[in-house]
């Protein structure tokens, strides 16, 4: 059940003269310009033009911002991904270059470092770092550098 508004229209013009004057309740008449003119258009043509050329390239920019903040979303995830990978081999036993390599193919472009801890158990630090560029070229200064830090410990290899 929903409320309902009464909605105040002022029609006065359109819908045919006032019952003052003598004239039909109810019937319509054809829109008219300041000029007189039945069927003419209204003035404010000029206006549907310039707020599209004002909201057009708003609606691309807030596009062209969303699709950005999804590809640094999708880059986050991937890095996090070859981060853990290179952390799990390397704790799994495989030597560092082979890991790095295998973050490497995850994801291509980032940084990939690794140390292990002397500590009771042995830990194994991987962090990894990446740069990503704003998506308009002539934009050089505009980045974020994402990181990922993952830990896992040294397994006992028989």
């Amino acid at each position: 059940m929903g409320i309902q508004l009464p909605i105040l229209l002022s029609v006065r013009g359109r819908l045919g003269p006032d019952r003052s004057d003598g004239g039909v309740p109810g019937r319509v008449e054809p829109l008219t310009s300041s000029s007189g003119e039945a069927g003419s258009r209204p003035r404010d043509s000029g206006m549907v033009i310039l707020e599209f050329a004002l909201v057009v390239p708003l609606i691309f920019f807030v596009a062209l911002c969303a699709a950005w903040l999804l590809r640094v979303g999708q880059a986050q995830a991937q890095l996090d991904d070859a981060v853990r990978t290179t952390a799990r081999e390397i704790a799994r036993g495989t030597d560092r270059h082979t890991a790095g390599e295998l973050g490497q193919q995850i994801f291509p472009g980032a940084r990939i470092k690794a140390r292990e801890t002397g500590s009771a158990p042995l830990l194994v630090t991987t962090v990894g770092t990446y740069r990503l560029n704003a998506p308009i070229p002539n934009l050089d200064g505009f980045h974020i550098r994402l990181r990922s830090e993952m830990i896992a410990v040294k397994e006992d290899v028989p």
